[in-house]
């Protein structure tokens, strides 16, 4: 249906571990890390989990602070708690932390949200995996508003939090722009050996000195047109395979080049291989 559905599993659940011992359903991962993790929720809910994605307290404060923020609802009974699991884990970080002293709906950092997530004392399982969903739910809210190139920075930045079977460039690169780009495909599917566009527009280099050497521009380049040569220390750009798609520019968080048009005015004609 394409719909997301965003649910909890509870740590207590007795459950098939996915190797015929039963236990609660938490030890799955102690144990035998994602995989068995995964095996147990496949094996017990008829699921066809592939991938996976885990994430500690730095992660989640990461992702909350590079979205700005998350609003929750704080009631009394969770303010008593909250800052006791903010010095908890700020001393875990080796960080500091900015007490909450009012309740009510309001904007939190990372620090405080991650907290939040934590509390065991007011209610039960059910209580604090709402208060999770809660927190993840706030930060998709914060991320529709933000444009996709703040996006992509934001995943490429907090990427080094997460360990998940998922590449970085399966997060951030477009799918429903690989199955419309008839040219894209036709390059990857081997069907042409050369691109069919008018080359008007080309990356055009704006300050070198600003490149970090990311090679994210030769990562998002679906004919290899472009690329950062870590043996040469510089950008290489080749011109006959550029299809003027501006990925690369789109992609490059430093402003290190812009599309500019193509005063060559060149045809790189459609070839079928064979």
């Amino acid at each position: 249906t394409g719909d997301v559905k965003l649910v909890s599993v509870y740590r207590d659940t007795y459950l098939n571990l996915g190797n015929d011992t039963y236990n609660k359903c938490n030890a799955a991962y102690a144990k035998g890390g994602p995989e068995q993790a995964i095996n147990m929720l496949n094996m017990n809910l008829d699921l066809d989990i592939t991938d996976f994605a885990a994430v500690g307290f730095k992660g989640v404060i990461d992702v909350v602070d590079a979205v700005g923020g998350v609003w929750i609802d704080v009631d009394s009974a969770e303010l008593e708690h909250i800052n006791n699991y903010q010095i908890s884990i700020a001393e875990n970080l080796k960080t500091t932390y900015t007490p909450i002293t009012t309740t009510g709906y309001q904007k939190v950092d990372g620090l405080q949200a991650t907290a939040y997530c934590r509390i065991r004392q007011v209610g039960n399982d059910f209580q604090r995996t709402e208060r999770q969903r809660e927190v993840l739910q706030a930060i998709l809210n914060e991320a529709k508003d933000i444009d996709v190139k703040t996006l992509t920075k934001l995943a490429t930045d907090v990427f080094g939090d997460f360990y998940t079977s998922v590449d970085l460039d399966e997060i951030v690169i477009c799918n429903c722009c690989k199955d419309c780009c008839l040219l894209y495909k036709g390059y990857q599917e081997g069907e042409l050996s050369l691109i069919h566009t008018r080359s008007s527009y080309v990356p055009s280099m704006l300050d070198e000195t600003k490149c970090v050497g990311c090679n994210l521009c030769g990562k998002y380049c679906p004919t290899e047109a472009t690329y950062y040569d870590k043996e040469k220390k510089k950008l290489i750009f080749v011109y006959d395979k550029c299809i003027g798609c501006g990925q690369c520019v789109s992609q490059c968080h430093f402003d290190v080049r812009k599309m500019v048009p193509d005063l060559r005015d060149v045809f790189v004609k459609a070839k079928k291989k064979g």
